[in-house]
């Protein structure tokens, strides 16, 4: 009976990989892209984070972080049907996080943190600049970058931070 148990663990660890590579990332945010090319009302992807502007800490590590760019009236629609993530790959878990927020974890292993807006929201909002992936000729580049950058952090003081990390080794 354990045999069977073992056997079947590793079945189901063999369809679904722990890590990723950098490719298989970057090829997942392009398959993305093409198949938002057959929804009208999607105008743009933004890559951010690792598989956006700061690629160069992109690892078998990373996950998917993007935004979805839509039109008015059509956020919901990407909410319920995620057709536009499965025709990419298949999904075999998704959560509706707070806001506008969704988490889906793909077949194959690739996790993707992703948010959906209008331009009116996205251009009201703060963010870290992002990349294009895919866009309509008519949208604009400037909506990869924030039109209200992300405020600067206060620098606490130095003492501070000793009593913090002397503070969490001993609770760690």
């Amino acid at each position: 009976m354990r045999r069977t148990s073992e056997s079947a663990t590793h079945r189901a660890q063999g369809r679904i990989k722990v890590m990723n590579t950098p490719t298989a990332l970057l090829d997942r945010l392009d398959a993305i892209g093409r198949a938002l090319d057959h929804h009208d009302d999607a105008l743009a992807l933004i890559g951010l984070g690792s598989v956006g502007l700061e690629r160069d800490r992109l690892d078998e590590y990373s996950d998917l972080d993007f935004f979805l760019v839509v039109q008015l009236g059509a956020k919901q629609r990407f909410f319920d049907n995620i057709d536009w993530l499965e025709a990419a790959a298949p999904v075999v878990f998704r959560y509706r996080g707070p806001g506008a927020g969704l988490h889906v974890l793909f077949a194959d292993g690739i996790y993707a943190e992703m948010a959906i807006f209008t331009v009116a929201e996205l251009g009201d909002g703060r963010y870290a600049p992002g990349r294009i992936v895919w866009k309509r000729d008519e949208v604009s580049e400037s909506l990869a970058a924030p039109a209200r950058p992300l405020p600067t952090p206060a620098r606490p003081p130095v003492e501070q931070l000793l009593g913090e990390i002397l503070c969490n080794l001993h609770v760690g």
